[in-house]
């Protein structure tokens, strides 16, 4: 068998002169703070249409959480980067429920057949 994409890709890359190196570091670093960006965004504006559903204010929400009405304004802002328990701090006070969803691209699909009552075969799909 030949060697995986892995091997194949790491292989390639130890070829590469360091200035290119450096460039595809910066690149991909680049696109993690992009996505990290947008994510603190969707954040933000998901606790802030909770709390304006609940007709509070920000004070009212920093009271409820324990934390600066500051501190509730940059979440929802999207700035900063908040502590996991200042965000669940806000979003129990608004009701909310911070959850990792696993994105379709990485849900893995188990398939397996199993024999039906009239004998035919059916395929189930688990997702996991």
């Amino acid at each position: 068998m030949g060697r995986s994409y892995g091997e194949f890709s790491h292989d390639l890359q130890r070829s590469w002169r360091p200035e290119a190196r450096e460039v595809a570091d910066a690149m991909a670093a680049g696109s993690r703070a992009l996505y990290e960006d947008d994510l603190r965004r969707q954040i933000g504006q998901t606790l802030k249409r909770c709390r304006l559903e609940l007709g509070l204010r920000q004070a009212d929400v920093a009271t409820r959480a324990g934390v600066r009405q500051t501190d509730v304004s940059a979440v929802e802002r999207g700035l900063g980067n908040p502590t996991m328990h200042t965000l669940v701090a806000i979003s129990t006070a608004v009701h909310a429920r911070l959850q990792i969803v696993e994105s379709p691209a990485t849900a893995r699909t188990d398939e397996r057949e199993i024999p039906s009552a009239s004998g035919v075969r059916q395929s189930v799909h688990a997702g996991r």
